[in-house]
């Protein structure tokens, strides 16, 4: 198999116009995005350390795999801040949210 030729190529790039990857944290990031994110990276760390696939984790968190995955991917908006929170507390009912100001 050798490399791909023009055509597809072409393809290819059509399609990855719809994928969908994980998105950063922005460098302008306000608090808020910061601990939302923050909530994301713990679900996923969570997910890692228990080997889980999408689908086991998303039966534990009792909510559909397509918006786990969407989370994971922290691709959050239109998610509030509460409903991420819920979920970090089926996950680690005993975590502990610390506030700095500075």
């Amino acid at each position: 198999m050798g490399f791909p030729n023009e055509k597809e190529l072409e393809k290819i790039r059509k399609e990855s116009e719809q994928w969908e990857g994980s998105l950063a944290l922005n460098s302008d990031a306000t608090p808020l995005e910061k601990f939302r994110f923050q909530i994301c990276q713990e679900l996923l760390l969570y997910k890692q350390k228990n080997n889980l696939k999408n689908i086991a984790l998303a039966e534990k968190l009792e909510m559909p795999e397509a918006d786990l995955s969407r989370i994971l991917r922290h691709r959050i908006e239109g998610i509030s801040t509460d409903r991420l929170l819920g979920l970090l507390n089926k996950i680690n009912p005993n975590h502990e949210i610390h506030l700095r100001v500075s």
